[in-house]
């Protein structure tokens, strides 16, 4: 049986191709070099010289290379006429401007900018900040020279008005504590030499009789108790120490003291409560007799109310919370002066006149 063949025999009666020792197939137009311009159409690879030349990889290089000298030949050219247009000559040889090593970008730019161009600027700059500081410095003292005696010194010296406000915020308050101090020395001396005041001492033999006769119906002298050892006695318990002092700005002031002294109210209860079965024995009722006129004591009986009454005062409670207080007011020259009046006026409940 005979072979199928799948290729054709050749024409001119050549044996069978064997398509595993065949070689590359010749295709159409494998001999055509087509041209750029594709409109021309296909051209023979067989050119004239110039054009083969043209495809020789060394000449198209030898090309470029003149191409590229002639255009820096032209540049370095003008570069040098700029530079001299400009006043601005590069300290830098031509050949070191631009040469044939130089990258892509000096070639571009044609030089370097001068490190001297640097420090001229800086120089310029410099030297116009000096003149500007001098001038205004200058100006400054022009300016004070000549409007300083109308501008107030706060605007002279540039202080600012908070810094004002401060100043006479600080002044304010000084002078407060000063008239303060003023308003506690005038207090305290006035209380100084106020249990030495002989008007003091009545007061205070006022207040023991007024608390006698409240509570038997009989004064210090009709129950023989000697008001002026109580006097005495009570001035010697006395202590004070200022518990405030302040001045209201509009020339009037006030005072405290926390005082130590008798505890008046409760001396008396005490006493009555020590006498009261000898009183009503010997039926000494005072004014609060059957017809209101008090029975006079004989010497004995005042002998013994004057002893119990010593014994409780021996024994009396010292009270600490004590509290006299005045007004003040400043006269004319600046000196704070007490109201009398309104002390006593304290101190008539601290010796029990009240």
């Amino acid at each position: 049986m005979a072979r199928n063949r799948f290729f054709p025999r050749s024409s001119d009666g050549s044996g069978d191709i064997d398509p595993f020792n065949a070689g590359d197939p010749i295709m159409p137009l494998d001999d055509v070099v087509p041209t750029r311009d594709e409109r021309v159409g296909p051209v023979s690879r067989a050119e004239g010289p110039e054009e083969a030349g043209a495809q020789d990889p060394h000449a198209a290089s030898a090309t470029a290379t003149k191409v590229r000298t002639e255009a820096k030949t032209k540049f370095k050219a003008k570069t040098k006429t700029r530079a001299v247009d400009e006043r601005h000559v590069s300290h830098r040889s031509e050949a070191e401007s631009v040469s044939d090593d130089d990258s892509d970008t000096e070639e571009t730019t044609g030089h370097r900018r001068p490190i001297h161009g640097y420090f001229t600027t800086i120089g310029i700059i410099f030297l116009a900040a000096l003149l500007l500081g001098v001038v205004a410095n200058c100006g400054s003292m022009i300016i004070t020279s000549t409007i300083g005696a109308d501008v107030p010194l706060s605007e002279a010296t540039g202080e600012s008005d908070d810094d004002t406000e401060e100043n006479d915020a600080a002044k304010a308050q000084d002078d407060a504590e000063a008239e303060d101090r003023a308003v506690s020395d005038a207090a305290t001396a006035r209380l100084d030499n106020l249990f030495d005041d002989p008007a003091t001492g009545d007061l205070i033999k006022r207040g023991l009789d007024r608390q006698l006769k409240t509570n038997f119906g009989y004064t210090a002298d009709e129950l023989g108790i000697d008001a002026t050892a109580y006097e005495k006695w009570f001035l010697g318990t006395i202590d004070y120490r200022l518990n405030r002092a302040h001045a209201y700005g509009d020339g009037t002031g006030f005072a405290a003291f926390d005082v130590t002294s008798p505890d008046i109210y409760r001396i008396f209860n005490d006493f009555y409560t020590r006498t009261s079965d000898y009183v009503l024995s010997n039926r000494l009722y005072g004014t609060y007799g059957p017809d209101g006129v008090a029975v006079a004591l004989t010497d004995e009986q005042k002998a013994q109310m004057s002893a119990y009454f010593n014994e409780t005062l021996s024994k009396a409670a010292i009270r600490d919370d004590g509290y006299l207080s005045a007004w003040l007011s400043k006269g004319n020259d600046g000196t704070w002066m007490v109201d009398d009046t309104s002390l006593r006026e304290t101190l008539t409940y601290l010796v029990g006149v009240a």
